[in-house]
Formats: structure tokens, C-alpha cells, sequence
């Protein structure tokens, strides 16, 4: 048994007999709600936007190719446990049942000619990569060397004295001493860049194993920044950490094989050639080049010597880990036996800690603020749908890998608690909270 229910904003509530029934629903449901965006952005990451949309799309689809976020997303689900593909690949079937009824009738598909296309089990992992390429500094890093190079060093100091983009997160934590209801309070307040339709979709997500509402990156299954059960919330902030490693290397070209110059002598490097479709009937043969350092994602200046600069996937690649806190359902049980009480932990870029549970959480306004499309005040207990319950991104050039480095600070916990109460979902209503 499934079943969808829209509240009076037109969020959906899914509820469905399994883990993997409700993926599958979620995914359906999403790919109604949101075809022209997740089949967008799926072709982002696969570097296919010039096929559509012609010679504008060529810039981000090089960089996609060289950096291989699909080739990425593909390892990162071949390292999942057994159980979390299952998982990821239920949400993605039910993608492809949706984007026809999706797609139709939509302005874009319409205005472009085309239809959807079918998504791969490791799609929405794609996605997910996509979306976080604005967090981290290689791109700033990239500019400053550029800025160094043709102005001096001493330019690039002075450019360093400008008052900082107005960019931020707020979050925070108060301790249920500190509160009138006795229970702690969490927020997150995630300045995103003003994206229409937002980053997220907001969702309701239930079955026998767990009850949750939250926030969702569209195209992602679960819930993974913003969300809580009625018990348990968490919520998320950038830290915006130095996780990238520039490195300068030199490139020798003999015919077609190409080596690079490391500490102890000449190095292979893989090369292998991508054709670009672009709409109108042309193609681009694009170079894709990957050192042990990483692969070449953006092409060298030109000039003797050039640079090519390249990012290695080092975090994401064994993702097995990261991948399913961005995306397995949050259980209490599953959370609480990833990170036991009394430990934390956190992840480059967007970084959570999570300390041991404390009592009942009272979930408070997640509000992007950036967007300003998004205000959604969660109550202590999730409402129930009808008939159940209340529940609560050369030569010469430039490598870069990415560190896999703690990073503390700057994050929002979460708070609740570990026991599920009996004969009830983790959504059970808190027994007192105003």
C-alpha cells in the first residue's frame, strides 16, 4: 500500500508499507513535481546540457567531463552496502515511472522538443555532487594564481582587502535548560543561492520503520540537511572548510601518450577522448586527462607555460560513508548506530555534528534565507495524513585534490531522543512541547 497526500501548501506527505516502497514513491512523486529540474541537473552532471541547449551549455559540460562527476557518482554506488543500493535504486526507478507524466505538458520540454531521459542507480548521486560544487575554495584559488600571474602578487593582497561576499549560515542549538518547555531547540537558516525552483523539496516521508518530515535535495531520495521525526531534528551549516589542494605539474606529450613529471621521473597519465554532442548537429572532441593527482578539469592558460588545474575526488570516491549520511533514511536506530552517543562527527564542507541525545527536540523555523522562497514552521509533532495517527564539479598544469579534513565549528547538532517509543513509528508525538 502507497499513499500520497498534499497539504494545503501542496507538500507531500508519502506513505508506503517499506523502506523501498516509499523510496520508489518518493522518487515518482518528485519526478512529477520536478521533472525540468532533476532531468537538468542529472545533465549537468553527466555534461550534456550542450545537447540541448547548444553551444551555451559547452563550459559546464567540459568541466563535468573532465571532472568525471558521473564516473564519480558511478563509483560511489558501487561502494554502497548492498542495502543502500537496493535503496538509492528503488528511488530511481520510480524517477523514470514519473518524468513522463512530469515532463508532459512542461514549458521546457515543450520549448526545447524534447522528452526525459532514464536515469541510472547512481543518478541521484550525481546530482547530489552537482549540487555541492559551490561549497569549497578551488575556484577562488584558481582566481587568485590567475590574478598573481597576470598582476602581480601584490594585486591579488589588495583585491584580498574587499568586504567579503555577504554569504553565511546561521545555526544554532539552545539546551532545553535554557528553554520554556524544558526541551532544546535546534535551527538551521541555509543561505543558498537564489535558485527557482529551490534547492529543495519539501517532503513528508513515512512507513513502518520511521517517520520524518523535512527538506530534500530534489532528485536525492531521503531527507538530508533539514528534518525531523518529532523527537529527533537535525539540521546542517556550511563550514566552508579548505579541503582542496592546488598542485603545479608539467606535462610531456610524445604523439598521443602523455606523461607527467612527478618526484622520481616521468608519469603515466590517463587520456582518453569525450565526443560533446551540441545541439544543431555539431560535436566537440573534448581531451580528458587524469594524473595521480587527480583529473585535469579546467584548461591550461594559454601560453609556454600554461596551466591546466585538477581536482581529485579523493573524498568522494570512498564515499560509501558520506554518501549514505546524505541519503539513508534517518531512522533513530540507524542514526544513533552510525554515531553512537557520546561521540561526533562532521564532514568537509557542509558539517554536521551530532552528539549524543538529550531529551525531545523541539524542531524550530527552517528558513532559507538567501532564496526567500522557502519559510516552513515545523511543529513538535508531525501531523497526521488522513486516516492515520498523529505522528509526529596542458600542459603545464595544476592538480588538486580534495583533503579529507575534520573540520569543527560552524555546525548545528542534533538533539532527541535514541528511544523509539512503543508500538509506535520514530514520528511519535513528544508527550509535552509547545
Amino acid at each position: 500500500m502507497v499513499e500520497v497526500f498534499r497539504d494545503a501548501q501542496g507538500v507531500p506527505h508519502l506513505r508506503a508499507d517499506s523502506v523501498d516502497e516509499l523510496a520508489r514513491l518518493q522518487g515518482r512523486v518528485v519526478a512529477q513535481d520536478r521533472a525540468w529540474q532533476i532531468e537538468w541537473n542529472r545533465r549537468r552532471a553527466e555534461g550534456r546540457t550542450a545537447e540541448i541547449i547548444g553551444a551555451p551549455g559547452l563550459t559546464f559540460d567540459r568541466f563535468a567531463r573532465r571532472a568525471g562527476i558521473d564516473r564519480v557518482a558511478q563509483r560511489c554506488f558501487d561502494n554502497l552496502d548492498d542495502r543502500t543500493q537496493t535503496w538509492v535504486s528503488a528511488f530511481t526507478e520510480g524517477v523514470n515511472t514519473g518524468l513522463a507524466d512530469g515532463a508532459s505538458g512542461a514549458y521546457e520540454f515543450d520549448s526545447l522538443d524534447i522528452g526525459p531521459g532514464t536515469w541510472q542507480p547512481w543518478s541521484p548521486l550525481a546530482l547530489f555532487a552537482v549540487q555541492q560544487l559551490i561549497f569549497g575554495g578551488f575556484a577562488y584559488k584558481l582566481w587568485r594564481r590567475h590574478v598573481s600571474r597576470r598582476l602581480g602578487a601584490d594585486v591579488v593582497d589588495l583585491l584580498d582587502s574587499e568586504i567579503p561576499d555577504a554569504i553565511g549560515s546561521n545555526a544554532w542549538v539552545v539546551t532545553g535548560r535554557r528553554t520554556a518547555s524544558g526541551k532544546p531547540i535546534i535551527a538551521g537558516d541555509p543561505h543558498r543561492q537564489a535558485d527557482f525552483p529551490g534547492v529543495y523539496q519539501q517532503v513528508r516521508l513515512a512507513c513502518p520503520e520511521f517517520d520524518v518530515f523535512g527538506f530534500t535535495f530534489a532528485g536525492v531520495p531521503g531527507v538530508q540537511h533539514f528534518a525531523h521525526t518529532g523527537r529527533v531534528a537535525w539540521a546542517i551549516t556550511n563550514a566552508m572548510s579548505d579541503y582542496q589542494d592546488l598542485f603545479e605539474e608539467q606535462l610531456d606529450r610524445s604523439g598521443a601518450e602523455v606523461t607527467a613529471r612527478g618526484p622520481s621521473g616521468p608519469e603515466p597519465v590517463q587520456r582518453r577522448i569525450e565526443t560533446i554532442s551540441v545541439r544543431g548537429g555539431t560535436t566537440e572532441q573534448l581531451e580528458v586527462l587524469v594524473t595521480r593527482r587527480g583529473p585535469v578539469i579546467v584548461d591550461g592558460e594559454t601560453g609556454p607555460p600554461s596551466a591546466c588545474r585538477r581536482r581529485r575526488w579523493s573524498r568522494t570516491i570512498s564515499a560509501s560513508a558520506a554518501c549514505c549520511h546524505c541519503c539513508t533514511p534517518a531512522t533513530s536506530t540507524t542514526f544513533w548506530q552510525r554515531w553512537p552517543p557520546g561521540s561526533s562527527r562532521s564532514t568537509a564542507g557542509s558539517s554536521p555534528t551530532v552528539p549524543a541525545p538529550s531529551g525531545t527536540s523541539l524542531p524550530a523555523g527552517f528558513h532559507c534565507g538567501t532564496t526567500g522562497m522557502w519559510t516552513c514552521r515545523c511543529r513538535p509533532g508531525i501531523p497526521a495524513m488522513p486516516g492515520q495517527a498523529r505522528t509526529p564539479r596542458c600542459r603545464s598544469m595544476w592538480s588538486m585534490t580534495w583533503r579529507s579534513t575534520r573540520t569543527t565549528g560552524q555546525a548545528v547538532g542534533v538533539s532527541g531522543s535514541s528511544t523509539r517509543p512503543a508500538g509506535g513509528p520514530a514520528g511519535s508525538a513528544p508527550g509535552s512541547a509547545s
